[in-house]
């Protein structure tokens, strides 16, 4: 059962109501619609854009006899723009036309995989759990699943017999794979020892590093056959699906979340698997890869360019409010708390001079703390949440009934600690450059094959907005970056 969503009355409850990490159901009352806060007049939003390809692609494939068509998008975005909860809502509206799996939180299950084929094997055990449970698997899926369990019979278990991964004597019907249940009988058993053995390869738990490089060496060896076995799979339980009137989509929720080192595997290898598999799927994608310059080999294996997901405007390219986007968030912020009574009515940015903030970018009706949290955050509205939560926070350490102007300005030094520790020198000629060009993008690279622009955008320090696609620096650090742009020319 989800959380209760009531409106907050007090600082406490204000406190619970902004957990950045609460995902909210689609038919959730704290939902707002911030399309009109993203792109520009007339553009169709990047969920109706996803919604209408895959509405399209379903279609294709009811008239399509010979061969199924499959559709393979990337969403990309900051972390805190709202993909969660956007892609909740295409899969609540794809519900007729596809049996979607949401594969949520995949950044918590990063340490289970170190490679492109662990994340596979992850991926594969996530499907075969979840449409066993949906009864959609056939006596010709079962077969299939006996195949793999023999792949992994044939190419990883005689490579490590000696660290008892498992025990077996070359029969299914045998006493097979240490986490097996000895009660489980018929089929079932077959998808109990295959669950077991993805637990242990994938996690490689246990193991000396030798044999750790002597599994990921056979895997690599035997690979292009699991992803065979793996296709066929998932070609069975297509077809099982089209007799339902409907196709597998796969949502691989939190790719975007993975650090660097994570990430790359699965999307910077020459030659990429997981587009390689016969489903539709929407793959969230790190931002900071499209600035990466191996871009074309990540982006190029799946069906258009990545859908990109923006932070909410605050402000316009000229650097006046955007009234949509402070509507929204104010919105945001209304269906949550009551603002009025939790939050001051007064702010002066004159009390906190890192803002460099000029008059001209403060709306004509400007609404003391709840405004000033707006236009600090960036439109970024996990900093919208964490300046609110810890000003609040603050607020009710010293027993206040609300925030008022010295917990907000408390709230924007820690977040503003948080983003300078993550400033390098380097960075400073692209970030001064954004702030001081008309155009606010980022052309600038002394080498066009370092991934300097790759580490700032997946900082945070510098934030993309939509419609004609343009870029600014953090607001909580333009104070922070002119200083040091006037200590290098001096």
């Amino acid at each position: 059962m989800g959380r209760r969503e009531v409106r907050a009355e007090d600082l406490e409850g204000l406190i619970s109501n902004l957990n950045p990490y609460s995902d909210l159901a689609p038919d959730s009352g704290f939902y707002v619609d911030v399309d009109r806060a993203r792109n520009s007049p007339g553009d169709g939003s990047v969920r109706q854009l996803l919604v209408r390809v895959l509405r399209k692609l379903a279609k294709d494939n009811e008239e399509e006899a010979d061969d199924f068509l499959y559709g393979k998008y990337l969403l990309a975005g900051h972390r805190a723009s709202g993909k969660t909860t956007e892609l909740r809502k295409v899969a609540k509206e794809l519900e007729e036309a596809y049996h979607v799996i949401y594969v949520s939180n995949i950044e918590r299950q990063a340490s289970r995989f170190e490679t492109e084929q662990d994340f596979l094997y992850y991926l594969l055990d996530y499907v075969i759990t979840s449409v066993k449970e949906e009864e959609l698997l056939g006596r010709s899926v079962e077969k299939d699943v006996e195949e793999l369990y023999r792949y992994f019979e044939d190419s990883i278990f005689s490579v490590v017999q000696e660290e008892k991964l498992v025990t077996f004597d070359h029969s299914i019907s045998g006493e097979v794979g240490a986490n097996a249940s000895a009660e489980v009988k018929g089929p079932g058993r077959i998808f109990a020892l295959v669950a077991g053995v993805f637990a242990k390869i994938s996690g490689k738990a246990g193991f000396e590093e030798t044999t750790k490089e002597k599994i990921t060496k056979s895997i690599k060896n035997n690979f292009q056959e699991f992803v065979e076995i793996a296709n066929r799979i998932l070609v069975h339980i297509n077809t099982a699906l089209q007799s339902r009137g409907k196709m597998l989509l796969l949502i691989l929720d939190g790719l975007d979340k993975l650090e660097e080192d994570k990430a790359r595997p699965l999307f910077l290898n020459a030659d990429v698997m997981l587009p390689q598999l016969c489903c539709s799927m929407i793959v969230t994608f790190p931002i900071y890869l499209l600035y990466s310059p191996n871009k074309n080999n990540a982006t190029s294996p799946y069906s258009r360019e990545p859908f990109v997901l923006s932070m909410i405007k605050v402000h316009d390219k000229e650097g006046k409010p955007y009234a949509a986007g402070l509507a929204a968030l104010r919105e945001i912020a209304e269906r949550r708390f009551d603002t009025k009574r939790l939050l001051g009515g007064e702010f002066s940015f004159d009390k906190y001079p890192e803002a460099a903030m000029e008059p001209e970018m403060l709306p004509e009706d400007f609404n003391g703390v709840l405004d000033a949290a707006i236009l600090m955050s960036g439109g970024n509205l996990r900093d919208f949440f964490r300046l609110l939560t810890i000003a609040a926070e603050n607020a009710v350490i010293f027993e206040k009934e609300r925030v008022e102007e010295d917990d907000l300005v408390n709230a924007m030094n820690h977040v503003r600690s948080d983003y300078i520790r993550s400033y390098t020198k380097s960075y400073l000629p692209i970030l001064k450059e954004v702030i001081e060009s008309g155009e606010k993008d980022v052309a600038f690279r002394e080498n066009p094959q370092d991934d300097t622009l790759l580490n700032i955008f997946n900082s945070g320090l510098l934030i993309e907005y939509n419609g004609v696609r343009w870029c600014d620096v953090h607001p909580l650090i333009r104070g922070f970056l002119r200083r040091q742009a006037g200590n290098r020319e001096a």
